[in-house]
């Protein structure tokens, strides 16, 4: 089969390594990365069957070379407003139908539905979800949101990785900063916030922090952790880490780690495959719905109120945070059924198409 592959390219540490995962779960089929910006394309060169077509989707979507349309990525189905809604349907939506014709397919992988600030945002996941040959999604609620239409859960597909257990705790605090251009008042509060709780971190233990930048496209953690480093007084103490390759140099930063204040999702997730201790900070209801699945306890706290809180009392809970306790085994073989619903799925049609 030749495949598109749709994805949230913007050197997103979460959505490069579930493009990855996508890569080596099909070497058998042509695969090609929809994506324009050869700089995107750094994360996944190693990889032997990626090809590219670099043109846009809505011309991908018109090659009749295709038998499928892919869409991988998290938070993929979120309808704010109207205007929003509109422009959807019209740069996206039906682009990725058109892989529908001819009996082909178009399957969404790996994501969550929501946040819909518009109240008819529901309405209109539905109906995209309702044209699409699979949907599988990370959390319960999308789910339910779904009301069926060839939808199916698993755990978050990161999981699959099955990263190795930390033996030993390394002495590094990490902290996974997050930025939001729409709330840069929020932004600059909770830098000042970091920046004190690594500054304490550092002047308890004599020990040093990592600043985790998991996005360094254009939503910019690089730019919230050089803004929290501006802020420290013991800057020479703190490393600024940042998703510019594979994955590999935020996963070897995470195992030097003590503790980790988590805000981006999926270093959640890989702190709880590797068995490290974390505080967890949401910007959005995925971080809680991942948290109370898994039955994780502890305090969790809101990045749009996280300023407020007293930095002594988050140091304390960080240090004392206990290792989670999961069974990254079956949440391992859970994950990987987004891949192989989809294996299913590319049977099915080559078995009708005698492939």
């Amino acid at each position: 089969m030749k495949i598109l592959l749709y994805a949230y390219l913007d050197r997103n540490f979460g959505d490069d390594c579930m493009v990855r995962l996508f890569l080596q779960a099909f070497p058998e089929h042509e695969v090609y990365l929809c994506c324009r910006d050869d700089t995107l394309l750094l994360p996944f060169m190693d990889l032997p069957n990626l090809r590219v077509f670099r043109g846009s989707l809505k011309a991908a979507s018109k090659d009749k070379r295709f038998d499928a349309g892919v869409y991988i990525g998290g938070s993929i189905f979120i309808i704010h407003s109207l205007k929003h809604a509109l422009v959807r349907v019209l740069t996206q939506d039906l682009a990725l139908w058109r892989f529908l014709r001819k009996d082909g397919l178009l399957a969404y992988i790996g994501c969550n539905l929501g946040p819909f600030a518009w109240k008819h945002g529901k309405r209109l996941a539905r109906y995209e979800l309702k044209k699409a040959s699979l949907t599988t999604v990370r959390d319960r609620y999308s789910l339910s949101v779904a009301q069926g239409r060839n939808c199916r859960y698993h755990a978050d597909l990161l999981f699959a990785r099955n990263l190795p257990w930390v033996e030993h705790l390394g002495e590094f605090l990490g902290i996974t900063c997050y930025n939001n251009f729409q709330h840069a008042g929020v932004c600059e509060k909770n830098a000042v916030f970091l920046a004190e709780l690594a500054d304490q971190y550092i002047e308890r233990t004599g020990k040093g922090v990592f600043l985790f930048a998991f996005d360094t496209g254009a939503e910019n953690d690089l730019f919230a952790a050089h803004l929290v480093l501006s802020h420290m007084k013991n800057k020479e103490k703190a490393q600024v880490v940042a998703h510019l390759d594979n994955g590999e140099t935020v996963l070897a930063a995470m195992r030097q780690c003590r503790t980790l204040v988590c805000v981006r999702l999926h270093a959640a997730v890989t702190a709880l495959q590797m068995g490290l201790p974390l505080v967890p900070v949401a910007y959005s209801d995925k971080m809680i719905r991942l948290l109370d699945e898994l039955s994780i306890p502890g305090k969790r706290y809101q990045w749009g109120t996280l300023w407020e809180q007293p930095v002594s009392q988050v140091l304390d809970e960080a240090l004392a945070a206990p290792r989670p306790q999961v069974d990254k085994e079956a949440l391992a073989r859970d994950a990987y059924g987004h891949i192989e619903d989809l294996k299913a799925l590319f049977s099915q049609w080559e078995a009708r198409h005698k492939r």
